[in-house]
């Protein structure tokens, strides 16, 4: 018996199925609007959270407040993003519970791979307490075309497992990743393996041999102290104040001022004070490290080893650490120098102290040498501003910045009350340059009386930044030298000072027993009116008598000591 198919049973049952077919397609269609339409909302969400910008070269993305910076983490999928820091940051709000989440991951499609230009301006108060997370720091891990620039780190206290650091837990880097210009100072930082005072883990993800595949850690500094999270860490080895592991990357004119001290328990091993290892093709190039370091094995002033497999081990070449203030006299690397010598300049042989990347100052960084460029990565830093009366009773205006970076211009204001403010002219700021510039204004049509004057400083990208008010005095009737304040504070005194030429004044302060308590000259060398400050004093309440004269003059002022 031949069996026939129902024919409209079967067109039914094609019928239903495309129906269903059909159905399911607009399911997911819908689906699919809803995931475009959450991520869209997520992206719009997270651009909102920034101060401003494209991303492109010419128009980064403005980092300005925290909320800001932690927007940065819902950018990293793509590549080619810039950041520019255009203000310091506080992240005091994200102490709590963990504290700071670091930005992005080690996962590839989560490492930052974006350009992120600081421009001199720091973050505070960084907190992360995550004992149990790998690669921690402000940002958690660095790819093959991530570069962070111009950015410092002040106040710090990090606790991770493997692959910590204040700036960086870890780099999987190529000849293309930078960190540059970056510092980190005052705080600690406490790790596993593979943990430094500014970068955990500065390696490359290339195996070409030599370093030319090498991430550069250039031109920073961290003083910071460096420990591991506790006696039981997993793989204490590869500790070091600048940089953890140094495996496959090249750190150079670069420095570390903290203590590096992991005790010497068994299995603590490769303990630097600048690198806790430099093997596999690392390199370490006209570098320093002054701090205290401890640990078990391959210890070592500058750095803990620099073995490698196959002979393919480590190199450092011009490069030291101080064999006192580090209690080692030993390193895999490097040249100890005593602290004399270590604060000379031609102990740093074949440095670079003429160029403007190194400097020495025996007022700056305790005399050892520090990275001029650095200071030249600062935002426009004003050294004095001051007002002078000439005597066509003219107000001549004079101030000094002791850098300059990305400074347009400068708008003079005025005002007759301190409050109300004009702009009444403008000077040409001079870019970017490293060193002391002076300026000046003249103000041709002046108050009658007092002025108030300030300066707003306009940087290229349009941020600015107004100074502190002065006042200048053109009623010169009125007493030379005037106490500010009565009572005074008990470290400073404030003298309003109107001098119509060069003077010296001298100064003492008598207590009521007629003992000199204090007995200095005080130098004016010009037509100025200002506020001076008297600092240092530590005086004890009570009262004074505060006492300036010259052969002109003679001026007592009874002060009180709260």
């Amino acid at each position: 018996m031949l069996l026939v198919p129902n024919v409209t049973k079967v067109i039914q049952i094609e019928i239903y199925f495309l129906f269903i077919c059909c159905h399911l397609m607009r399911i997911c269609m819908r689906f699919q609007f809803i995931l475009i339409a959450f991520f869209t909302l997520t992206f719009d969400a997270a651009w909102a959270q920034l101060g401003g910008g494209s991303g492109t070269a010419n128009d980064p993305y403005i980092i300005a407040t925290a909320s800001n910076l932690d927007s940065v983490r819902y950018f990293l999928a793509n590549p080619n993003l810039h950041f520019r820091q255009t203000a310091d940051i506080d992240l005091n709000a994200y102490q709590s519970g963990n504290g700071w989440n670091p930005i992005g991951s080690d996962a590839e499609n989560q490492r930052f791979n974006g350009n992120y230009d600081g421009q001199g301006f720091k973050i505070s108060n960084l907190t992360i307490n995550r004992p149990n997370q790998a690669n921690v720091g402000l940002f958690s891990t660095l790819g093959t075309t991530g570069k962070i620039r111009n950015l410092g780190i002040q106040n710090v206290n990090v606790v991770g497992a493997r692959a910590t650091g204040s700036l960086v837990g870890r780099v999987r880097g190529s000849a293309n990743t930078l960190i540059e210009y970056c510092w980190a100072d005052g705080g600690s930082v406490a790790g596993d393996g593979a943990t430094g005072g500014l970068v955990g883990a500065n390696n490359s993800v290339q195996e070409t041999p030599g370093g030319e595949d090498n991430p550069i850690l250039s031109k920073s500094y961290a003083n910071i102290n460096v420990s591991l999270r506790s006696p039981s860490s997993a793989g204490k080895d590869k500790i070091g104040g600048l940089v953890g592991c140094n495996q496959k990357g090249t750190t150079i004119n670069s420095y570390a001022r903290g203590n590096v001290l992991t005790g010497t328990e068994s299995g603590t091993t490769r303990v630097g004070g600048l690198a806790g290892c430099t093997e596999l093709r690392g390199i370490i190039i006209n570098s320093y490290a002054t701090g205290q370091v401890s640990g078990g094995t391959l210890v070592g002033g500058l750095v803990g080893n620099l073995a490698g497999q196959g002979g393919n081990a480590g190199v450092v070449t011009g490069s030291y650490w101080d064999t006192q203030s580090s209690g080692t006299t030993t390193s895999a690397g490097g040249t100890g120098k005593t602290t004399e010598e270590m604060k000379v300049e031609s102990t740093f042989v074949g440095w670079d102290f003429d160029g403007g990347t190194w400097e020495t100052d025996p007022n700056i960084n305790e005399s050892y040498p520090y990275l001029f460029t650095i200071q030249s990565t600062q935002p426009v830093e004003l050294i004095f501003f001051r007002g002078a009366v000439l005597q066509n009773r003219f107000v001549e205006l004079k101030w000094a910045t002791a850098t300059d970076y990305e400074n347009s211009h400068f708008l003079i204001e005025r005002s007759i009350n301190g409050l109300d403010f004009m702009v009444i002219g403008r000077v040409a700021g001079n870019g970017t340059t490293v060193g002391t510039t002076h300026y000046s204004f003249i103000d041709y049509r002046p108050a009658r009386l007092d002025g108030y004057y300030r300066l707003v400083q306009v940087d290229f990208d349009g941020t600015s930044k107004t100074y502190e008010t002065i006042r200048v005095q053109l009623d010169t009737s009125k007493k030379t030298i005037t106490l500010m304040q009565n009572p005074v504070q008990r470290n400073k005194i404030l003298l309003q000072v109107n001098v119509n030429g060069p003077n010296v004044y001298q100064m003492q302060i008598i207590n009521l027993s007629g003992a000199i308590l204090l007995s200095q000259e005080l130098l004016f060398d010009g037509f100025f009116s200002e506020v001076r400050e008297i600092d240092g004093l530590h005086l004890a309440s009570g009262i004074y008598l505060l006492v300036l004269s010259n052969n002109q003059e003679r001026i007592l002022e009874r002060i009180i000591v709260e």
